[in-house]
């Protein structure tokens, strides 16, 4: 019985919160099988599949898959902007949020 181990890198995982994760993921998707491809894994999915599977999206695999997530991150960042301008303190909460998860500092520390 032959036996290997993969390791696979989680150190530059992504909070889905980031207006580029997507993108971000299907890099990593084509990095993944493509890695697996060079081993002669058999059976792979295709980019599109998998990236279907993970996200819960339904992309279509007749079409660029790159291009869909372009267009799906755009129209959903306008959905955050328009968001953002009707509810200005969820949007600032939201960023505090952000840059105490980024930085691990929080700068409301020093007067709680």
């Amino acid at each position: 019985m032959s036996t290997s181990l993969s390791f696979i890198n989680l150190l530059q995982a992504m909070d889905i919160s980031h207006p580029r994760a997507l993108f971000f993921l299907l890099r990593d998707i084509d990095n993944v099988l493509e890695f697996f491809a060079k081993l002669g894994t058999k059976n792979l999915p295709s980019t599109t599949e998998l990236f279907n599977e993970i996200t819960g999206l339904n992309m279509n695999p007749e079409k660029n898959l790159l291009v869909q997530v372009e267009h799906f991150e755009k129209d959903n960042r306008n959905v955050q902007l328009r968001c953002d301008k009707a509810n200005p303190a969820d949007m600032e909460l939201r960023l505090y949020d952000a840059e105490v998860a980024e930085t691990h500092y929080d700068p409301a520390e020093p007067y709680n």
